[in-house]
């Protein structure tokens, strides 16, 4: 009888156990569904990494058309300073020639002016990616975080729930090698 007892109280630890273990896995499953809603796909980090490359690919052409431009506004603020040098040499000289070259003069001062209205609009749009590659790059840096946390804590889960179902697999594997004794043992007893 007192062997029966302990099978019983075996049989209700068990239980608890088990319910226990049900509580804990359900538990994970809610922790795991509402994880993978902040989780990042690795679609959208390849679309990000593909979007800085197209991004740090457009600054290196932006720099290369700053380069050349900056250089076609220093070519032209050359010429217009020497156009102003050689206006002042031949207005005491000559006279009536003095307003076509003023006119030539007024003329490359407009387009300096618009290449420095372009140089200045290529300078603003620089900076404006240089902001976006600092913003990509801190993305980056920050999903990158959170994936390796999640890698973690998914390791850390699958383990968990690996433990959970060997202990479940031995405690159905005792259930079950246990049941026949138990009739075997009740029936000496009547």
């Amino acid at each position: 009888m007192a062997g029966v007892t302990a099978d019983i109280l075996v049989h209700k630890q068990l239980q608890d156990l088990l319910l226990t273990q049900r509580r804990t896995l359900e538990s994970w499953k809610r922790q795991m569904q509402s994880d993978q809603t902040e989780m990042v796909t690795k679609e959208e980090h390849e679309k990000i990494i593909a979007e800085l490359k197209e991004e740090r690919q457009q600054h290196s052409e932006t720099k290369a058309r700053l380069a050349s431009e900056s250089s076609k506004l220093q070519f032209a603020l050359g010429e217009i300073e020497v156009l102003t040098k050689q206006l002042e040499r031949e207005r005491l000289n000559f006279e009536a020639s003095f307003k076509q070259l003023k006119e030539s003069t007024q003329k490359q001062s407009s387009q300096s002016s618009q290449l420095k209205m372009r140089y200045s609009a290529i300078e603003t749009e620089k900076q404006k990616q240089d902001d976006i590659l600092s913003l990509r790059d801190s993305k980056i840096s920050d999903l990158k975080q959170r994936l390796a946390k999640q890698k973690d804590s998914h390791r850390q889960q699958v383990s968990e729930l690996n433990v959970q179902l060997q202990q479940e697999a031995y405690i159905a594997r005792t259930f079950t090698t246990r049941k026949p004794q138990r009739k075997s043992y009740t029936k000496p007893g009547k």
